[in-house]
């Protein structure tokens, strides 16, 4: 008798596992709108965000070129070339060596040294925090 409760008792319990693992699985299910922005370092990435959200991108040595729609910019880390165009509202970057080209951007922060930053469109409130970074209107 003790046996056959042993049996019964694993049986229930496993169930219960079964039952827990399958709606963690369905409610950890990636949707379309929690894609990230963000591109891992070393690749070439093409996006155009489909909603208000800010633009950030964590990594070095990444290739980006993304259209935008009124969103702000934060890139982090070393040696990334990205280019933005659209408008945009405010531009920081941490880091070093990077190169952006930018469109129709507000205000443009830059922390960090060798940076190049370029833009397009109205002047915008610029902020330099580092050393040899180059921060001008394209030509």
């Amino acid at each position: 008798m003790r046996s056959k409760s042993i049996v019964i008792l694993l049986l229930v319990v496993a169930t219960g596992l079964g039952a827990c693992s399958q709606a963690d699985t369905q409610q950890n299910e990636p949707k379309a709108e929690d894609v990230s922005l963000v591109t891992p370092a070393a690749t070439a990435a093409t996006a155009t965000p489909k909603t208000a959200e800010d633009v950030v991108i964590n990594g070095s040595n990444t290739v980006q070129t993304q259209a935008l729609r009124g969103q702000n910019i934060e890139v982090t880390g070393d040696g990334n070339t990205a280019t933005f165009t659209g408008h945009s509202q405010e531009f920081s970057i941490t880091g070093s060596d990077n190169v952006v080209v930018l469109e129709n951007v507000k205000a443009i922060d830059v922390t960090g040294d060798n940076n190049t930053v370029t833009w397009r469109g109205s002047m915008p409130t610029i902020t330099n925090l580092g050393q040899h970074n180059v921060i001008e209107r394209a030509k």
